[in-house]
């Protein structure tokens, strides 16, 4: 459990939200920060990270200015993931985001657009089928 300056506990949930808002800070140093922080709570609880960011994502980029970042730490949360951990419909959720940041902008953002890509990738490599069916779905 974090603590505040305070010397007060902060709640595991709400440390990890602290740093996912943490990654549109204007500051590309605490946005690297936050990135980095996140991946390391990732290896430890990689669900913890994944709803927390999938939070954020279901908002979408106009409310989030940093999907690539919030894309980045959910395909290391989805690699870090058990096999006993993967929940397939959790994954599809994932998925769907994913492909609808893709395909909903006919503009060319390659930073967020490669980040959804490889959440993608990740849920793939534990759900292969899964993947490639949201993927079929817009083709």
């Amino acid at each position: 459990m974090a603590s505040s300056s305070s010397g007060t506990p902060i709640p595991a949930p709400e440390a990890v939200q602290v740093l996912v808002s943490s990654l549109v800070d204007e500051s590309p140093l605490v946005r690297d920060a936050s990135m980095a922080s996140l991946k390391d709570v990732a290896t430890l609880n990689p669900l913890l990270v994944l709803d927390r960011c999938s939070a954020v994502a279901r908002g979408g980029r106009r409310r989030f200015g940093n999907m690539a970042g919030v894309f980045q730490v959910m395909s290391f949360g989805v690699g870090a993931l058990d096999k006993k951990d993967v929940d397939p419909s959790f994954m599809v959720k994932l998925a769907k985001l994913a492909t609808a940041e893709m395909i909903s902008s006919k503009g060319l953002n390659a930073d967020w657009q490669r980040a959804a890509a490889w959440l993608l990738v990740s849920i793939g490599s534990h759900l292969p089928d899964l993947m490639m069916e949201e993927i079929f779905l817009h083709l």
